[in-house]
């Protein structure tokens, strides 16, 4: 019989959460309803505003940045083999530090989560969510499977979806209207403080003080009607008998009139035939003010918030308000914070690479504690009496600095200084100092504006001061720009893949020369061949990701125009994952990508024979010259390859532009304009400076020359980043 710790050892999902009988159990009692009076109490109970306000507001305004990871030295000579995009530590750089990467995708979206969303918003709405009810959920918008935006949603309106043996099958969302939408688990980041009574949400400070939050609001609403009502408590009005409906009707009316609110307090009570029992209660004997303090201490203890934070100045001087401060950023703020970037690190970047690729980035948030001042001005004086004592007994100063921390410093005789006027000191009417005459900056190139190249180009100038009424420079700038951005971003991930499948290559290589050289058969180094499976894989998927992104570009630049279209997708079968419902272009990139990485490999290949040949000599063992092989491989820089993918993926960018400019065109045909556009060449041709601004006849004119990717006739080849633009003239112009 299996024991049981064999049988927790040996089973492949979690525990059992819920019912196996149901996918969709009911939900738990603390679910939505008691989400819904937590965020409530928010607009309520003045205390708990102001320190929830503080929280969220503080988070939110800490800066973000987005690092490469630092490579441990335990790695260097290790080795990933978990799935195709291999690499070795010979692929990276080891540094102590990590090195801030300012151009990234995932950097954009995080930056600007949505259109009506900053960063700062964002943070705040979520962090709200969170110290309110315990739970942040957000919902991911994608395009062609990578990210394009982030929303925030109320966590009463979510529902996780257990599943028997998976945990999670996924949430369901009710909309305003009572509408269900059920969501992916990849399109759901949920952030909590663990609930545990409930494995499936989350649990806040507030569910711990709802009574006490109870009595203070209702505290604040029996303050308000002492005074609407008769501002003192009330009593009763005793008789002998029974009053009739007028008699009722009488007393009620009259003392109402007479007695009823502030105007009316204090006044002589005349009561005929009736007695008055007093039933009052003063102010003192109900101890608001002590009931208000208590929930305020109540509140506050609940979210460990310092009170120098909440801005009482009766017992708080300088020295404890400063402590106060370092306490707030070091046990209220980064405990958030780490929240918020393990969320980011384990889940958010992970839609930004295929699935079981480790990213190889990592976002962090800038330290919100406040500097020690004194103890780091102790500290630095520690260390320089101690680098003074040391460095005359002959220790190395250098060493000396590294050792107690300092940074390398180095002393250098100063030179003399020159009176004012002297001669030989730049800058004083052309004189030539020890560094030759004060440079001039650069003058400035002046930018050819739309209609002055278009007028160069064709000699149609009515057209081309048309267009240029149309849209001015500045404006067009920034949509062509951020095409090129696009490219970029992507060309980094699909670069940083395919070294993995070159490494895979790179061993395919070695083995067969290590094979070739044992054998003695040399002339076989001519017939090496490596798997192109994984490389053609990896720059379809790319290629197709590159191509839909492009289309929505294009299809939000007709949009600024006033021009809306339903946005094409790629052939499916580009990029298998992504469920198609317009299957209309881009279909020859299944055969643009399968050519691609046969050449990659080849070149790959030719290097390696080369290499083979040059290091075999007679008697070397093959393991040696396999060896020598990869090494050589795998420390060439690469940059011949990233150009190939640069202009596999400008093509795939150019053929989204493509697509979508066809469905505009077909909705305002007479108006539309197509232009030439190579301002996101960093080095223009002859033939692209020709090109620059040239109007088309139609789309089939734009695809025959830029239906390859860049220019077809461009000198610089894969590396040309031209384009065009779809412009319409209004009926006014």
């Amino acid at each position: 019989m299996r024991s049981f710790l064999g049988a927790v050892l040996n089973r492949s999902t979690p525990p059992p959460y819920s019912s196996a009988r149901t996918a969709m159990p009911s939900a738990f009692p603390t679910a939505s309803d008691d989400k819904t009076s937590e965020m409530a109490a928010f607009g309520q109970v003045g205390d708990l505003f102001a320190i929830v306000s503080k929280l969220a507001t503080s988070t939110a305004q800490v800066g973000w940045k987005l690092y490469e990871k630092k490579v441990p030295a335990s790695r260097v000579k290790l080795k990933k083999t978990s799935n195709v995009f291999d690499w070795y530590a010979n692929d990276t750089v080891e540094v102590d530090e990590r090195v801030e990467v300012t151009r990234h995708w995932a950097l954009d979206v995080w930056n600007k989560p949505n259109k009506f969303y900053t960063q700062q918003e964002f943070i705040e709405v979520i962090q709200q969510h969170l110290d309110l009810t315990g739970e942040a959920w957000i919902v991911v918008t994608k395009a062609a499977g990578l990210p394009t935006g982030m929303w925030p949603v109320r966590p009463d309106r979510m529902k996780p979806v257990p599943h028997p043996t998976k945990f999670l099958a996924g949430y369901v969302y009710t909309g305003p209207d009572g509408e269900k939408v059920p969501l992916e688990i990849e399109d759901v980041i949920f952030l909590r403080m663990p609930n545990p009574l409930d494995p499936f949400r989350g649990m806040g400070p507030v569910q711990t003080i709802l009574a006490d939050l109870d009595a203070t609001r209702y505290s604040a609403e029996w303050n308000r009607n002492f005074f609407i009502n008769s501002a003192e408590p009330g009593g009763i009005i005793q008789f002998d008998h029974n009053l009739n409906d007028d008699e009722f009707k009488t007393l009620t009316t009259r003392w109402r009139e007479q007695h009823q609110g502030v105007a009316q307090a204090h006044r002589v009570a005349i009561i005929e035939a009736g007695e008055w029992v007093d039933r009052k209660y003063t102010n003192r004997e109900m101890q608001f003010v002590e009931l208000r303090d208590v929930s305020r201490e109540t509140i506050r203890n609940a979210f460990s918030f310092p009170k120098p934070m909440t801005g009482a100045v009766d017992d708080i001087n300088r020295a404890n308000a400063e402590a106060g401060g370092v306490i707030f950023a070091r046990w209220s703020l980064v405990p958030r914070l780490d929240r918020i970037r393990d969320a980011l690190n384990a889940d958010y970047l992970a839609l930004f690479f295929p699935p079981g690729v480790d990213p190889d980035i990592e976002f962090d948030y800038d330290d919100p504690v406040p500097p020690d001042r004194e103890l780091a001005s102790v500290e630095l004086t520690a260390r320089a009496n101690a680098a003074a004592a040391l460095v005359p007994l002959g220790f190395d100063a250098a060493d000396v600095c590294k050792a107690i921390g300092l940074p390398e410093m180095k002393f250098e005789k100063p030179e003399p200084i020159a009176p004012p006027g002297a001669p030989g000191l730049p800058g004083e009417d052309g004189g030539k100092g020890p560094g030759g005459p004060a440079k001039k900056p650069p003058a400035k190139t002046p930018s050819k504006g739309l209609a002055a190249v278009m007028a160069r180009n064709r000699e149609d100038r009515m057209l081309a001061e048309l267009v240029a009424a149309e849209s001015e420079d500045e404006t067009a700038d920034a949509p062509i720009s951020e095409v090129l951005t696009d490219l970029e971003m992507m060309l980094d991930i699909l670069d940083s893949q395919y070294a993995g499948v070159v490494n895979s290559q790179i061993r395919e290589i070695g083995d067969q020369i290590e094979d070739v050289i044992t054998s003695g058969k040399i002339h076989l180094l001519s017939e090496l061949k490596v798997n192109t499976e994984a490389a053609e894989t990896t720059l379809r998927r790319s290629m197709g990701a590159m191509a839909q992104t492009a289309a929505f570009r294009m299809a939000r630049e007709l949009a600024e125009q006033g021009v809306y279209i339903d946005i094409p997708e790629v052939d499916e079968r580009v990029r298998a994952e992504m469920s198609a419902r317009i299957v209309n272009f881009g279909g020859e990139m299944l055969d643009i990508a399968a050519v691609m990485a046969v050449l990659l490999s080849r070149d790959l290949i030719s290097s390696a024979a080369s290499e083979a040949v040059r290091r075999f000599r007679p008697g070397v063992e093959g393991t040696t010259v396999a060896n020598q092989v990869k090494s050589f491989l795998t420390g060439l820089t690469g940059k011949a390859r990233r150009s190939r993918l640069g202009g596999a993926l400008h093509r795939a960018t150019n053929l989204g532009r493509i697509a979508v400019a066809a469905a505009g065109i077909k909705i305002k045909p007479q108006t539309a304009i197509l232009v030439a556009d190579e301002r996101n060449d960093a080095n223009t041709c002859d033939p692209c400076e020709a090109i620059d601004g040239r109007v088309f006849a139609d789309l089939s004119e734009v695809a025959s020359v830029y239906g390859t990717g860049g220019y077809i006739e461009c000198a610089g080849r894969d590396r040309c980043r031209g384009t065009f633009r779809l412009q319409w003239i209004t009926d006014g112009a």
